[in-house]
């Protein structure tokens, strides 16, 4: 595989109860480019892009990957999910996974929180917080183990416009930084954002790449 290669795409397919949701699609992610998966509804797009982290297999073909094994990823749902507790207790529990030290939770979690004004959450349940702000904090909560490849399933997801702006610069400051971006959306604001290998799939069909 080529060195400017992160992850081959090998003729895969995804087939669920004999419905073939995408067939025969072969592309590659290249390093250092923003990778954007658009497409219909129903055309695949989150099934793929869980593929391409390791949640799921393909029906048949390969994904062959070109990263060091130690490299963080993350995978950002459309829908998170969190434990019933505090802002800080969901975010704590990211942390310890990660095997990050105890004495660096409390600067790395108000830094953050910080960073996107939202430190008046901290100590919020997150049932108690609007769907916007947990989209935001699962954002976070996915930044703060410092990955390196992130996995994102529709990032404006119940946000408003104020939040929109804060993940479109969060966003292009993180692949400046040299972080592996790989998306799925539907909005045009991304594409119009950022220069963008995109990989549109069309329903029941094969992928176009752009």
């Amino acid at each position: 595989m080529k060195d400017n290669i992160l992850i081959k795409i090998d003729n895969i397919s995804c087939i669920k109860n004999n419905n073939i949701i995408f067939s025969n699609l072969s592309f590659e992610i290249k390093k250092n480019v923003i990778t954007l998966i658009t497409g219909s509804n129903g055309a695949g797009k989150t099934t793929l892009l869980k593929m391409l982290f390791g949640l799921q297999k393909p029906s048949d073909g390969k994904i062959l990957y070109n990263y060091e094994s130690d490299m963080r990823k993350c995978f950002i749902f459309q829908t998170p999910v969190f434990l019933d507790r505090s802002v800080c207790d969901n975010l704590e529990n990211t942390l310890y996974c990660a095997n990050i030290s105890k004495k660096r939770w409390k600067y790395i979690i108000n830094e953050k929180l910080e960073e996107f004004n939202l430190l008046s959450l901290k100590n919020k349940k997150t049932k108690s917080i609007s769907g916007g702000e947990l989209q935001m904090i699962s954002f976070i909560r996915a930044l703060i183990t410092n990955p390196d490849i992130i996995f994102y399933d529709e990032p404006f997801n119940n946000l408003d416009n104020n939040f929109h702006h804060i993940v479109v610069s969060s966003l292009r400051s993180l692949a400046e930084k040299g972080k592996q971006l790989i998306l799925v959306s539907h909005d045009d604001i991304l594409m119009d954002s950022f220069e963008c290998n995109i990989i549109s799939l069309n329903k029941n069909c094969n992928e176009e790449t752009n």
